[in-house]
């Protein structure tokens, strides 16, 4: 099944997690699990990687058996080669094959590689130029690594390792299951458009922007630390949507700015601010089981801007800090809609941390229409 060479304890106990339980699609030309160092012959009616030319190049014919490149419909196989990188720019032509199976790591510089069956890279895949097309399903038992080019098609792709994004895009209708998590970060702008980027694991958001267009959807599993003012922007075509699922944890964590995420958000986990705003640039919607944290202190207090709308249910939690005592009276407002049309609508179904002691509480005033208003009043 490969070997994970320089990946983290948590593929290697993912690694152990397969081979006890192979995957009904693991092996593309064998019918029982064997690991890559284990197989010294060449796959039934593979065209395979001899590594004879310049030994890493996928466009030196030199490199595969019988001095020929892949081509439409070809299957291919890329046995152990001793932990090499293979490297694929076949610019300005495209490439067809219909399945793969690699146990070295590949890194696509330029071109256009399709692969239009099931595909295995058993180790780690770099993206930094061209286009890798996703037809069929990939899945890459080690790390992730996008700082150009574009990951597109229709089928999923599925990541054990950690996806770091620093650049590109990822597009055309397809998903990204990112089960070793995301590190966002870099100085140049990536773009999420129509496609879905899921986060089953600890993920994190520095650097440039995420450009979300065309009805993107993130949804996010896991806790999701934003260390940055810069924002999930809005670029263009229809609005996109961020789940926050029942797992899951949005913080804003670093920045003294506003974080604006510009998709309609449904909260079913927890969103929390310790460093800055975080602003929702279409509509919020939480679930009954959602959470919205909101913290006061005498600094001041969190207030999340809602652009078109906003709908409440689930749980509001405030946190007031121990050192504060406000005043009888005294109001906080904790959301606040600004479109001309848009309002807010439902409540809290549960408010919690509501006391504030030596005769003093909060209340929640729904009066006017496009805020959420916590008001001290005496306890008695």
């Amino acid at each position: 099944m490969g070997r994970f060479r320089g990946i983290c304890s948590i593929l290697a106990l993912s690694y152990a997690l397969l081979a006890n339980a192979a995957d009904p699609d693991d092996l593309i030309f064998r019918s029982s699990f064997e690991r890559c160092d284990n197989i010294s012959t060449a796959p039934v009616g593979a065209l395979q990687w001899d590594g004879g030319g310049d030994g890493t190049s996928w466009n030196d014919p030199q490199n595969w058996k019988g001095d020929v490149l892949p081509a439409k419909g070809d299957d291919v196989w890329i046995a152990d080669s001793g932990d090499i990188t293979i490297v694929y720019n076949s610019a300005p032509d495209a490439i067809s094959i219909n399945t793969l199976d690699s146990c070295e790591s590949l890194k696509i510089t330029g071109g256009t590689l399709e692969l239009a069956g099931t595909a295995w890279i058993r180790t780690n895949l770099e993206l930094t130029g061209g286009n890798l097309v996703v037809t069929g399903g990939l899945k890459v038992l080690g790390q992730l690594q996008q700082s150009g080019g574009t990951l597109k098609g229709t089928g999923k792709v599925t990541v054990a390792g950690l996806f770091s994004w620093t650049g590109g895009a990822q597009s055309e209708g397809g998903e990204t299951v990112a089960n070793g998590g995301v590190m966002l970060s870099g100085s140049i702008d990536r773009y999420l458009n129509a496609r879905t980027l899921t986060l089953n694991a600890a993920s994190t958001f520095s650097g440039r922007e995420l450009r979300l267009q065309n009805a993107a959807t993130i949804n996010n599993n896991s806790p999701l630390d934003i260390q940055t003012d810069e924002n999930f922007r809005f670029y263009t075509g229809a609005v996109s949507t961020l789940n926050n699922g029942l797992t899951g944890t949005i913080t804003k964590s670093a920045g003294n700015g506003d974080t604006v995420i510009g998709a309609d958000i449904y909260n079913s986990g927890s969103i929390t601010v310790t460093s800055g705003s975080l602003s929702f640039g279409k509509t919020f919607e939480q679930t009954t089981d959602g959470t919205l944290e909101v913290y006061i202190a005498s600094g001041g207090f969190d207030n999340y801007t809602v652009t078109d709308a906003a709908i409440l249910n689930g749980t509001l939690n405030v946190n007031l800090d121990s050192g504060f005592d406000p005043g009888f009276g005294e109001t906080f407002e904790i959301m606040t809609v600004t479109s001309g049309a848009g309002s807010v609508a439902g409540t809290f179904a549960s408010e919690t941390g509501m006391t504030i002691g030596v005769g003093k509480k909060f209340v929640t005033d729904y009066t006017d229409p496009k805020k959420v208003i916590l008001e001290v009043v005496p306890d008695p």
